[in-house]
């Protein structure tokens, strides 16, 4: 009996050293508690339970961190290593050669790249990726400075891309979550916000003619006139 309770006690210790709370979690991704506990249901990382209270799993967390980018740490560390690693997006493939959005899935399609859904997103595996690039010398990747870390001014909401363009927001979020060109907008979600990034904004802006800003306008001439504004 006493070496059962001395191993319930080693076993609790050790769920408390590698283990965090929801609370902790949601206040380290900036999600108010419904949102936490809809991510943690969401079975992405393990659990366990501790004295009645549910426990994350930091290393596995941590797991899931690096395999996913919608989701960023308010400590400003940036998600999607291991997944960086492993895979490119259609998007990371129009950046890397100076592209559409439009142009890179055509090179998609016509050399027949395996693709795989992972995140939510049209992902290509590197290796198949790398060994291509090695084989062909049309597209060369232009080199780019590294990128900072990722802050709320990089990115837009639904509501503030419908007064870019001039549209209801209805409309908007049609745009970014439902039409035909979804896929060309890279979704990340700050503070339980759903936002797109700049870049990829811009990257539709140049794949498109259906929808524009106003004549004579430019984006970064809009974002600078919305910068004290960044969170609406």
């Amino acid at each position: 009996m006493k070496q059962k309770t001395l191993n319930r006690q080693k076993e609790q210790a050790k769920i408390v050293s590698k283990g965090m709370s929801v609370r902790t979690m949601g206040n380290l991704l900036g999600l108010k508690k419904v949102d936490s506990y809809w991510l943690v249901h969401k079975n992405y990382f393990r659990t366990t339970k501790f004295m009645g209270k549910l426990c994350v799993d930091v290393e596995d967390f941590e797991r899931w961190y690096s395999m996913q980018t919608h989701y960023h740490k308010v400590t400003g560390e940036a998600p999607g290593k291991r997944l960086k690693e492993s895979y490119l997006s259609v998007f990371d493939i129009a950046e890397m050669f100076g592209i559409g959005v439009t142009t890179a899935w055509d090179l998609v399609r016509k050399e027949q790249f395996t693709t795989e859904q992972v995140e939510g997103a049209t992902r290509i595996p590197r290796g198949e990726f790398d060994s291509w690039y090695e084989g062909q010398s049309r597209y060369q990747i232009i080199e780019r400075e590294p990128d900072m870390p990722f802050g709320i001014e990089d990115s837009l909401s639904p509501r503030k891309i419908s007064q870019l363009l001039g549209i209801n927001q209805k409309k908007a979020a049609r745009l970014l979550f439902e039409s035909e060109y979804k896929d060309m907008f890279e979704i990340i979600i700050h503070g339980s916000r759903r936002r797109v990034t700049v870049k990829s904004f811009q990257h539709f802006l140049d794949s498109q003619t259906e929808y524009q800003l106003a004549e004579g306008q430019t984006l970064e001439h809009r974002m600078k006139a919305y910068a004290a504004d960044v969170w609406h």
